[in-house]
């Protein structure tokens, strides 16, 4: 039992490194493509915040009924492709647990998951988003927590409200393991 326990401690590891690693390189990039320019100011950075609301998805399902939470990124253009857009986004959501489970004598636990990413998306006709964030995903409580190689990819739409710009964006994520996520996002350019 003891080599279980061993074996399965040295997988959470790796996959702790792994994602740890990705983000690093990812943030790597980002530093590399904003020193590699050297006009970049504070004012070409492209800050929005707003809300999400999700629906756990596949196993994570299970166990939780919905989630809220809130969502925030900086990203600025780049000079090789016009309408790219590259930065970071952080996201909190917090995840009701479901009172009855489809396992036996088994209720679910609330969660919340916490995302720090890599953002890169493209802006075509100054409406329609696409994009796609990698990095580290945080789950707690779960076991006194969990990490994992974060994911998400989406496609949104841009709105002007108020002199400002609205995107509502449609996402599918993936924060650590087995907690994936189908949502709806609306973030507000300050």
């Amino acid at each position: 039992m003891r080599t279980v326990d061993f074996l399965l401690s040295g997988l959470k590891t790796v996959r702790l490194i792994r994602a740890g690693f990705s983000t690093v390189l990812v943030s790597i990039w980002a530093i590399v493509s904003v020193a590699a320019q050297p006009s970049v100011s504070l004012a070409t950075w492209r800050i929005d915040v707003g809300l999400s609301l999700a629906k756990p998805v596949w196993s994570f399902g299970s166990f939780h009924s919905v989630g809220f939470g809130i969502d925030a990124s900086a990203t600025r253009p780049v000079s090789v492709l016009e309408n790219l857009y590259v930065g970071g986004r952080l996201n909190y959501t917090h995840f009701l647990a479901r009172k009855e489970t489809a396992y036996f004598f088994s209720t679910g636990e609330a969660a919340n998951l916490v995302s720090v990413l890599g953002e890169a998306h493209y802006v075509h006709q100054d409406k329609y988003v696409i994009g796609g964030n990698l990095g580290l995903g945080l789950r707690f409580p779960s076991f006194f927590g969990s990490s994992g190689f974060a994911r998400a990819g989406y496609i949104g739409y841009q709105l002007p409200v108020n002199n400002r710009i609205l995107t509502v964006a449609l996402y599918l994520s993936r924060t650590t393991f087995a907690t994936h996520a189908f949502g709806l996002r609306g973030n507000i350019r300050l």
